[in-house]
This record gives C-alpha cells, sequence and structure tokens, in this order.
C-alpha cells in the first residue's frame, strides 16, 4: 500500500501505517485540495523572497513526484534555494530515515538562528 510513498515500508510500524491510513480518511481539506488541484492554479506566481534561506530536500526514490520530471518548475521557480537530494527515501521522506530528514532540517535552522545571534 506504501509503495509509491515510502521507500522502505518495512521499517514502518504497524500503529504509524493505520495512523496514516486513517489520517488520509478523515483528511478535512482532501475535496479542497483536489479541486484546487484540477482548476489547475497551483503553481500561481510565487513571491520568491521567502526572506529567509530556503532549502528544498526531495526523495531520490519519490515514485509519487520523481525528481527526473517534477522538480524542474520549482528549479526555474525558485532559482536560489539549496537542493538537497536525499538517497534512498521517497515521497514520504520521514518514515524511511527520520535522522536524515532531521539533519537535513537542522542543518538549515541551526545556521540561520547562528547567524541571527
Amino acid at each position: 500500500m506504501f509503495r509509491d510513498l515510502i521507500a522502505h515500508p518495512e521499517r514502518l510500524k504497524p500503529t504509524m501505517a493505520y495512523d496514516l491510513i486513517a489520517g488520509s480518511a478523515d483528511c478535512s481539506i482532501f475535496d479542497a485540495l483536489f479541486e484546487h488541484l484540477e482548476a489547475g492554479q497551483y503553481r500561481g506566481r510565487w513571491d520568491k523572497d521567502f526572506g529567509v534561506p530556503t532549502r528544498i530536500a526531495w526523495g531520490m526514490r519519490d515514485r509519487t513526484l520523481p525528481s527526473k520530471t517534477c522538480t524542474g518548475w520549482y528549479r526555474k521557480e525558485l532559482p536560489d534555494a539549496e537542493w538537497v537530494e536525499l538517497p534512498d527515501v521517497g515521497h514520504l521522506s520521514q518514515h524511511d530515515d527520520p535522522a536524515l530528514v532531521a539533519q537535513t532540517i537542522l542543518e538549515v535552522t541551526t545556521a540561520r538562528a547562528a547567524a541571527v545571534t
């Protein structure tokens, strides 16, 4: 069931698998999100200066949004963003390698905090 979302579903605890399924079934924004995507307006103009360092981390085993076919628009629209390729993780990379995801986030937030002080 998680083949397209998680590169290593065998690492997923049964309780987490249940929570992901139940959470998806009860997702309160699904209908609104689906309508928004169907309207084709999800790639509107962005204010490209977010005012903070921007890091985009992409799972290299993401089958939902494969890097080869899905990153081009984002790379074009956010040319100043730092891109990090996360090896051996899928779309829900936090379930494949929580430590790698935490490290990837902390590298940016720690650097930003040091620059501010």
